[in-house]
């Protein structure tokens, strides 16, 4: 069974297609194509992920028509919409570029400012919002950081270190009593 810790969100069931028991997805990723030879993918159902094997998906955009093996009626797979979909971390493809990463890579790293040197650990990537956050936990305060290109220096995976270079008054802000 695949955790939700293990996992990482690929997109939403969006709608029906058609009449041959097809759903429309939407893709939450730069690169759609590099999922189009998926033969299996997990839908999160009351809080669980549960898998769902692929007869067929073309990619379209950032969407994919993807028919699944054994639903075939409407009551099958009307249930569906809505229901986000999953992959194994291990699905993930490779970053080539060692200044970029996943989100879930940075949780437990150490934020180190360029000013302030270090101000805590990575607790959590809020990316849910419009723009994602780092939540930076300093002791038994929560410094929260927009993730932004600007604001990030460099990553060092073995160190377990990220880089950042925080804005003046911003880390302040939430050190104050």
């Amino acid at each position: 069974m695949l955790d939700h810790r293990d996992a990482f969100y690929l997109g939403y069931i969006k709608r029906i297609h058609g009449l041959q028991g097809e759903l429309e997805v939407v893709l939450d990723t730069d690169n759609p194509q590099a999922y189009k030879k998926k033969e299996s993918v997990w839908i999160e159902i009351h809080n669980h992920l549960v898998p769902f094997f692929i007869d067929r998906i073309v990619i379209k955009g950032h969407s994919a028509i993807i028919k699944f093996k054994n639903i075939d009626t409407r009551d099958q797979f009307e249930p569906l919409v809505g229901c986000s979909i999953w992959l194994p971390l291990t699905d993930l493809p490779p970053i080539s570029d060692p200044n970029k990463f996943y989100f879930h890579e940075l949780v437990g790293l150490t934020a180190i400012d360029q000013q302030k040197g270090e101000i805590g650990v990575i607790k959590e990537v809020m990316d849910h919002l419009k723009q994602p956050v780092l939540v930076i936990e300093q002791g038994k305060k929560e410094i929260m950081l927009p993730l932004i290109d600007e604001f990030v220096s460099h990553i060092d995976r073995e160190k377990r270190k990220l880089f950042v270079a925080c804005p003046s008054g911003l880390i302040e802000l939430y050190l104050e009593e």
